[in-house]
């Protein structure tokens, strides 16, 4: 029978409208709050979108936010920290280094990986490893012993599938695979997992008006 779950949703950052995965997070959420569920999305960023290396120094004002009708839970570093962070963002960019600079991340994230993720029953992680917060939710999964579950963004050959992808999916319970041929590139890794093709999941939302898309989204008309 169905019961009602806890469920964590990661994400490197979560500000509706600035891209593809946090359009997917947003309405995956929605569509979990729906059927009964408490959904929070445990994010590094929520009121702007941190760019380059930006995404591991800067730390959410406010902690705890609703976005849309979502409980977002921001993961925040002490400032103690900064030193192993840059030393970790030097490490992060040369790929015999990556295991090392997991280790650090997970050691600077843990205490508030814990709190984040006390009492949930399952963490589904939404995109691709380079941000490290992957890493954090899966160690937290651990210490919590709670299913970790991946939705990567992996392109073949493209993006998201680099060697410190392969780690982040490597530590997942379960692979959920926009398509096919996603799906059948990570099964020939020999990933230990189920992997599970679920489509992405986002709605279709070009109706051809686009007056309407303009006033939507603030769009200046040509």
């Amino acid at each position: 029978p169905q019961r009602k779950l806890k469920i964590a949703v990661s994400i490197s950052s979560f500000k509706p409208n600035t891209g593809g995965l946090q359009t997917h997070a947003e309405q995956l959420c929605q569509n979990l709050l729906g059927r009964g569920h408490d959904v929070t999305v445990v994010t590094r960023a929520a009121s702007r979108e941190p760019q380059g290396r930006d995404y591991l120094f800067f730390n959410e004002p406010n902690p705890n936010l609703i976005i849309n009708d979502i409980p977002v839970t921001a993961l925040t570093f002490s400032r103690f920290w900064l030193p192993v962070l840059w030393f970790l963002g030097k490490c992060v960019v040369r790929p015999r280094f990556e295991g090392l600079a997991v280790n650090l991340y997970e050691s600077v994230s843990e205490k508030s990986a814990r709190r984040a993720y006390a009492g949930m029953d399952i963490i589904h992680h939404v995109g691709e490893a380079p941000p490290l917060s992957g890493f954090a939710a899966a160690a937290a999964a651990k210490h919590w012993r709670i299913p970790f579950i991946v939705q990567p963004t992996c392109h073949p050959h493209i993006v998201g599938d680099s060697p410190l992808d392969l780690r982040l999916f490597a530590q997942a319970d379960r692979l959920l695979t926009h398509t096919k041929y996603e799906a059948n590139y990570l099964r020939q890794k020999s990933f230990r997992c189920p992997i599970d093709v679920v489509g992405n999941g986002i709605q279709r939302r070009t109706d051809g008006n686009p007056e309407r898309f303009r006033a939507k989204f603030d769009v200046a008309g040509p």
